[in-house]
């Protein structure tokens, strides 16, 4: 993200949650999986081949660059293009004005003031200083950054989750293999899924602990992914 201009695209605590929840129980449930139907018609490994051979190296270079591609291109899309991003300060959801000022970890007398100015800025911009100004530009610039990451994070975890079905055969595909042939992996993507949808309910003092804004039509990229 650094190298193409943008700013931080996911915090601490989300990458934490990926790593502990969204990865963590798929990654267990995938030594449960049953054999490879295909085991036996393949010929044995040559003993000195490395278990990261080239081709699944390869696999993991393009996989990787192909989820990391899609996040940071929605990651821009959310944090520069409108409309995507929201364009007016006043279409900023109050709640969400709220989170903001929250996550950059104003003062009581700096979100005080913040909120004074957006108040009269939703009833008359043109009452508005140039100082309130400034500070509304910056909790709009704030607001775009966290709205962008939540965005991201989303779908990140939904990706992450769809690629654990990947990863059951390194041969075949999940239409091969089985859709239903691991429900210990069913139902770890299903609690992660279900984690995963409580912490982006509104007003989810768990949403807050990992800094996510709560989305509506935004949601829809979950099917792509």
């Amino acid at each position: 993200a650094a190298l193409i201009g943008l700013p931080l695209p996911i915090v601490a605590t989300q990458l934490l949650w990926i790593n502990l929840i969204t990865d963590g129980a798929p990654a267990i449930a995938l030594g449960y999986d049953p054999y490879d139907p295909t085991l036996m018609e393949r010929k044995p490994r040559p003993v000195d081949q490395p278990i990261l051979n080239k081709p699944f190296v390869i696999t993991m270079l393009y996989r990787g660059f192909i989820l990391t591609a899609i996040v940071l291109f929605l990651f821009y899309l959310y944090d520069k293009v409108p409309p995507f991003m929201v364009e007016n300060i006043a279409e900023i959801p109050q709640h969400h004005f709220e989170l903001t000022i929250e996550f950059e970890k104003m003062t009581e007398e700096e979100m005080a003031a913040a909120r004074a100015a957006f108040a009269l800025y939703l009833e008359n911009p043109s009452l508005v200083s140039a100082e309130q100004m400034e500070v509304l530009n910056y909790v709009h610039e704030a607001y775009t950054q966290w709205h962008a990451r939540s965005v991201l994070f989303l779908v990140m975890m939904f990706t992450e989750m769809a690629n654990a079905f990947n990863c059951r055969s390194e041969y075949n595909s999940i239409f091969k293999i089985g859709f239903f042939t691991n429900k210990v992996m069913l139902w770890a993507v299903g609690i992660s899924t279900v984690l995963t949808v409580i912490l982006y309910l509104p007003g989810n003092p768990l949403g807050r602990l990992f800094y996510v804004i709560d989305l509506d039509l935004e949601w829809l990229w979950v099917i792509p992914s």
